[in-house]
């Protein structure tokens, strides 16, 4: 029995733990529902709906495929102890991912407890790399893993499907939440396909500007890519959107903006790269004497701050926008945290991670990083 276990990668193409994971007679495709992951640092509702989308769309892929999606409500320490009793001669696939202190740790415990007996397979995430980690040879390395082949989506089970008894199909899991109707809100709706025509409008038309106007508070939401979402959760591989970039990039007339989009690509695995380095950075400055710079918080200045009541305009109508949207450019995201910790004078560790629960896209590696920069620390 192959076990394949989903946390970020939510799409059916170029999956590596999917496509090895159901390379087999049975295989069983599980997302691990921990409600005290959803609670924690930077986690939000708005970003669990996203989640949720695109674990419909997958689900909806996978049964065209004679699979199931099935949810494990628990942490990793209680899915472990699931594995050993159900299925204890059980194979391992995940795909490597850099999260928050909560995942992290639970995560290497998952990881120790399987690693030794050769049961457990850990697959290469965007450009991030956990083994070897050398700076000198990171971008030559990244580079290589853009360029492998894409992985296509598994193959068709011929085999009896899997029900196992404690989890839920994806359907009842969903009957079991209750959110928001999304309908009732401007938030990014999650799944593959919703990527995959993202990124066609993005090269097509939307780029003409890009490097001009991802700037401008307002024509960067039509003229950003608008894959940030897409990105974080795994909707779409990185490697599929920077071959896309590569194919188009003699023949595009906006090759200017392409080349703009491209350096963020890289730069977007540069800042994880950065936390899975130094995964202290979630809590700690960079430069550690800054710790005591701003040491006590004003709970009345961050709530004002926080809901747009400063009494400064532009900086009031940003959180407006992002509180109704879900998402903001990068130049007002900057212009938001700087204003917190030099205006506010607040501590950044904990304007953070309630600015980050604001963001559909909230991805901790590039968050931290940009709020520690935008904090000076």
């Amino acid at each position: 029995m192959n076990i394949v276990l989903l946390h970020k990668n939510l799409r059916i193409s170029d999956n590596s733990a999917l496509y090895h994971g159901c390379n087999a007679d049975k295989s069983l495709i599980i997302y691990a529902y921990d409600k005290d992951y959803w609670s924690n640092n930077g986690k939000s509702e708005r970003q669990f709906q996203f989640c949720l989308d695109s674990l419909g769309e997958l689900d909806e892929k996978l049964n065209k495929l004679n699979r199931d999606l099935f949810i494990f409500e628990g942490d990793l320490d209680e899915l472990a102890l699931w594995i050993d009793k159900n299925f204890p001669q059980s194979k391992i696939f995940l795909n490597q991912s850099t999260d928050v202190h909560y995942h992290r740790n639970l995560k290497a415990k998952f990881i120790s407890k399987f690693e030794d007996s050769g049961r457990l397979y850990e697959f290469e995430d965007f450009g991030i790399q956990t083994k070897n980690h050398n700076r000198d040879d990171w971008s030559s390395n990244w580079h290589r893993i853009m360029t492998q082949k894409i992985l296509p989506p598994p193959q068709i089970n011929h085999s009896s499907k899997i029900k196992p008894k404690d989890l839920l199909d994806f359907k009842a899991f969903k009957k079991k939440q209750s959110l928001v109707d999304p309908k009732n809100n401007s938030f990014q709706l999650g799944g593959e396909d919703k990527a995959k025509k993202l990124l066609s409008s993005f090269l097509e038309k939307r780029m003409d500007g890009y490097s001009i106007k991802m700037s401008s508070p307002v024509e960067a939401e039509h003229s950003c890519s608008r894959l940030s979402p897409h990105i974080s959760f795994g909707t779409i591989s990185l490697r599929t959107i920077f071959q896309e970039v590569q194919k188009n990039m003699n023949s595009s007339i906006f090759r200017k903006d392409l080349y703009s989009f491209k350096k963020r690509l890289h730069w977007h695995c540069h800042f994880i790269q950065k936390l899975e380095t130094e995964p202290e950075l979630e809590f700690k400055s960079m430069h550690p004497m800054c710790d005591s710079l701003r040491e006590d918080e004003n709970d009345e200045l961050i709530e004002k701050w926080i809901a747009g009541e400063t009494g400064f305009p532009f900086l009031d109508a940003c959180m407006v926008f992002l509180k109704e949207k879900g998402w903001i450019n990068f130049r007002m995201r900057a212009m938001i945290m700087s204003f917190a910790s030099y205006n506010l004078w607040q501590p950044w560790q904990k304007t953070s991670p309630r600015l980050a629960e604001l963001f559909v896209d909230y991805e901790p590696g590039i968050h931290i990083c940009q709020v520690q920069m935008q904090s000076g620390v």
